[in-house]
């Protein structure tokens, strides 16, 4: 589970790959809000419900006595687990995101900002080291002499960063 998309396997349009980054945003976010804490909530209760009074009496109404109990503790250790998973989560998913980036810009890293394209345009020196994650067409137009992107370029850095 990543909460971004970074399995890429074809080149994608920029909405494209906004729309794929938001849903696999917002389906770990309806796996965290719903099946996992109702799994959870299920376990616990799978697991202690034929414990009757004692440390673990999941039928506690006194607050003091829930204070003092090995419930209390225990549900804090859940809790801690859970913000682990979580964090570990989050770092996973953003060290695959950026290895995906860094292996789709390898080739330009090293390009200076003065760099000059040579005339043939249609053979690249800059080769990704998998594929490309972005598909964009070049649009020339020969009456002015000038190529532009189809999407704009300032575009790619919202989305992304975004």
């Amino acid at each position: 589970m990543s909460l971004f998309y970074s399995n890429m396997t074809k080149m994608l349009r920029l909405d494209e790959f906004e729309q794929m980054q938001t849903q696999s945003c917002v389906q770990v976010q309806t796996y965290c809000t719903e099946n996992w804490l109702m799994s959870l909530k299920q376990s616990v209760r799978f697991s202690l419900r034929d414990i009757g009074k004692g440390w673990f009496n999941m039928q506690e109404k006194n607050w003091e006595v829930y204070l003092n109990s090995k419930l209390k503790k225990f549900m804090e250790l859940i809790k801690f687990m859970m913000q682990d998973s979580l964090r570990y989560l989050v770092l996973n998913s953003i060290e695959s995101f950026t290895q995906m980036m860094l292996d789709a810009s390898q080739s330009v890293m090293g390009c200076s900002p003065d760099m000059k394209w040579p005339a043939d345009l249609l053979s690249s020196p800059f080769k990704p080291k998998r594929s490309a994650l972005f598909l964009i067409d070049l649009q020339i137009d020969v009456e002015n002499g000038s190529i532009q992107y189809s999407t704009p370029v300032f575009d790619f850095e919202k989305v992304v960063v975004a």
